[in-house]
């Protein structure tokens, strides 16, 4: 389903959601493609809910990533187990350096946002950090993405 269906569908705030989630869950489906598109063909008021709502619903679905580096659950990781691995022995190196990697990864996507909430599961990172550093970056990272349209806009007059 593309954006416009999406957001036909369900509404934009609703649309948002969804897309944060699904991608959260399914890396190929890619947020920012989606918020991209968005902010080129919605107004510019509508754009700060839609930020916030693509943010939870990304943030709810690491949830369970969080939840597995914790042990409440299983994640069949197969050919990726050895990367874990190696993140999880420079991450335990410093208390520090799972924040920043945390809030590093939520802002820029480096390490993968995909590992790194699992990694912050395993390091026993307080489930509040987790939310507030994922969602701080993740804010300000949509906020970025969503801003591109209008300043293309503005360099193109």
């Amino acid at each position: 389903m593309d954006t416009q269906s999406l957001v036909a569908r369900f509404g934009l705030i609703t649309a948002s959601f969804l897309a944060g989630l699904i991608s959260a869950l399914f890396p190929p489906l890619n947020i920012e493609v989606f918020l991209f598109g968005v902010a080129a063909v919605t107004k510019p008021t509508g754009l700060p809910a839609v930020v916030v709502s693509a943010a939870i619903g990304q943030m709810l679905g690491k949830i369970g990533f969080y939840f597995a580096g914790r042990g409440f659950m299983k994640l069949p990781l197969g050919r990726y187990q050895a990367k874990f691995d190696e993140w999880s022995v420079r991450l335990g190196r410093s208390k520090r350096g799972v924040d920043l990697v945390m809030f590093s990864s939520s802002l820029w996507g480096v390490p993968p946002f995909l590992v790194v909430p699992y990694l912050a599961g395993v390091f026993k990172l307080s489930f509040e950090r987790f939310l507030l550093l994922g969602m701080a970056g993740r804010l300000l990272r949509f906020s970025a993405v969503v801003s591109v349209p209008a300043l293309v806009k503005a360099l193109a007059r």
